[in-house]
Order: C-alpha cells, then structure tokens, then sequence
C-alpha cells in the first residue's frame, strides 16, 4: 500500500512528466511551422484519366495541369467526374 508521502512523491512525477510531454509537443509543433512543415509547398493532385493521386511540388503544379490533373487527393466517382 502506498503511504501518502509516496503518493505525494508519485504525483509530483506525474506533473513533472505532463511539463515535459507539453514543451516537447509545443518544441515539435514550432519546428514544423510554415516553411519548416515537410509538406511546405506541395499539393495534392490527382489525374482523373489514369485515377492517379501524387504530392506535387509547387514547381511542377503548372506542367501537370497542363497534363490535365486536378486538384485534390483521391478521385472519386460522381455524376460529375464521368
């Protein structure tokens, strides 16, 4: 059984281990802001032809949509996407 000198012990850790996990979320979160994000710069698009999806970089978006891709993730089937 744990006597309350213990419990006092454990919740200390315990509130010592919250501290730590926020600053290293808030230390991740700052470092993957803006141009520092892996995904900075791209964009989904996908080609409704071959049903092909890709991440493209901002310097290619021009050449595939001049090879008729679109914007967006995944194709999907609708009245209008015949």
């Amino acid at each position: 059984m744990a006597t309350p000198e213990s419990k006092q012990r454990m919740s200390i850790a315990a509130q010592n281990r919250w501290k730590n996990s926020k600053k290293m979320r808030t230390a991740l979160t700052e470092g993957r802001r803006g141009s520092r994000n892996p995904s900075y710069g791209s964009r989904w698009m996908y080609n409704p032809t071959t049903k092909e999806t890709s991440k493209i970089q901002k310097e290619n978006i021009q050449n595939h949509l001049d090879k008729g891709w679109l914007f967006g993730r995944s194709y999907r089937k609708s009245p209008t996407n015949d």
